[in-house]
């Protein structure tokens, strides 16, 4: 029986269940798995599940240790987070980026230049809303999920028809903006 193998193979099926029960099975012993491997095109585990969408299993990989910035050589140096912005994927951002400040790393926005795909490239906006989480203002609005700019409609007029003074709207909205994940319809 080759737990490599199975551990790989439940990344590419985006078994989070059969995932979590391989890591657990490990135990205390000294660590047999390696959830930073990579197959024969370079591509690392973290890569090819955000790659797929398997948005739980890229958590589940964070929290097992793996490196949240690994580069995928073989696809023109693509991360996690590359796949993740490209499928406009909000989930798979925000466990890439509590994995990154979890272990101390930064993530580089050099790698999201055009550069790296080509000019002819570009991301979605809320991949990129995802990663560097601007300030909602009334300005900013119209960029935000649609579900999110209703709510703040809604609750605009509910505070108006109170006296909430619009500062304190303002800043009540803007702390309920992230994660935007949990704004979109397709969790």
């Amino acid at each position: 029986m080759d737990l490599q193998a199975d551990l790989e193979a439940a990344v590419e099926a985006g078994d989070e269940g059969a995932l979590r029960a391989l890591l657990a099975a490990e135990g205390g012993a000294p660590r047999s798995l390696n959830v930073d491997a990579r197959d024969v095109f370079q591509a690392p585990l973290i890569c090819r599940a955000a790659r797929s969408g398997h948005s739980g299993v890229v958590r589940v990989l964070v929290e097992a240790g793996a490196d949240a910035t690994a580069m995928n050589y073989g696809d023109l140096r693509k991360t996690a987070i590359h796949y993740a912005v490209l499928r406009s994927d909000l989930l798979t951002i925000e466990a890439l980026l509590d994995g990154m400040e979890a272990s101390g790393k930064e993530f580089n926005d050099e790698l999201l230049k055009e550069g790296v795909f080509g000019p002819e490239r570009a991301f979605p906006a809320l991949g990129l809303m995802a990663i560097t989480r601007p300030r909602w203002t009334p300005g900013t609005h119209a960029n935000f999920p649609p579900a999110m700019r209703e709510a703040a409609k809604m609750f605009a007029q509910v505070a108006r028809r109170v006296g909430m003074a619009d500062d304190l709207v303002c800043l009540i909205v803007g702390l309920s903006a992230y994660p935007l994940s949990a704004w979109t319809c397709n969790l």
